[in-house]
């Protein structure tokens, strides 16, 4: 009797990784995404809220008119209409003429407008939307940037794209 070899056994061929299709779709979304995050203008500002903090003693002989000034960094102010006979207690919205960029701002100054001279109140160094001054806080209100949010929305379907692409690609040699 002959015996035949036996046939060699095959050796299934692992699948093929297409890698390309959604890696540079995701890749440009991700480099869109925080471009657009980061480089997609400033945030405005149209109003500004002031809160009292701490311990306020009020004055009790007359009752202030507040109002705020905007101290922009190329040297310009922008005043706010004036609240008259109106203490500030859980806090005042103060609306700016016009908006201004956040990154325009360099100070925030609370004011008391009397007939001869105005009494600065409280200051804030402006760094971000909140500032805190000695009895004050200071937000900076408005609309957030679209163009940073739609840039998180990006991002994000990106990010999602590339964990889609690792996970297809762990599969097609681990399986």
């Amino acid at each position: 009797m002959s015996e035949q070899p036996a046939a060699p056994e095959s050796v299934p061929q692992a699948r093929r990784y297409r890698w390309p299709w959604l890696t540079w779709p995701a890749l440009a979304a991700v480099a869109v995404g925080l471009g657009l995050y980061f480089y997609g203008g400033t945030d405005e500002v149209t109003a500004v809220r002031v809160r009292s903090t701490g311990l306020v003693i009020p004055n009790i002989m007359s009752s202030p008119d507040y109002y705020v000034e905007l101290m922009m960094k190329d040297g310009t102010t922008q005043d706010t209409a004036a609240f008259t006979n109106v203490p500030i207690g859980g806090g005042l919205t103060f609306d700016l003429p016009t908006p201004v960029s956040l990154s325009a701002i360099s100070q925030v100054v609370l004011y008391d407008d009397d007939l001869l001279q105005d009494e600065m109140l409280d200051r804030a160094d402006v760094a971000e939307r909140n500032c805190d001054g000695q009895a004050h806080t200071f937000e900076l209100l408005g609309p957030p940037n679209q163009w940073a949010t739609a840039g998180v929305v990006i991002l994000a379907c990106g990010v999602v794209g590339l964990v889609y692409v690792v996970l297809v690609f762990i599969r097609a040699h681990a399986l």
